[in-house]
């Protein structure tokens, strides 16, 4: 824990892991190439990971099913039934 200019506690958690050399330099470059730090890169990441609710990327899942279907549905000539097996669209003899 450390406090912040203004006296307010920030809890922080420290994370270490390893990573192959080659990762991490090229992480690294990536991250320079954005205009921020590695650090602040994965952190960024982490809140991202954070955030992201199981409950929320179903509703999101479900939403872009249904936007899926809408599309089809638009294309003229489109059907999703029957489905043709595909020994039966390519008519082959068996032999």
């Amino acid at each position: 824990m450390r406090r912040a200019s203004q006296g307010a506690v920030i809890d922080e958690n420290a994370i270490s892991i390893q990573v192959p050399d080659e990762l991490y330099e090229r992480a690294a470059r990536r991250a320079a190439a954005q205009g921020t730090s590695l650090e602040r890169a994965l952190v960024a990441l982490v809140k991202h990971l954070g955030e992201v609710d199981e409950e929320d990327a179903d509703e999101n899942a479900a939403e872009r099913r249904a936007e899926l279907v809408e599309l089809f549905q638009s294309v003229r000539g489109f059907r999703m039934l029957p489905k043709i097996l595909r020994e039966d669209h390519y008519e082959r003899d068996g032999g």
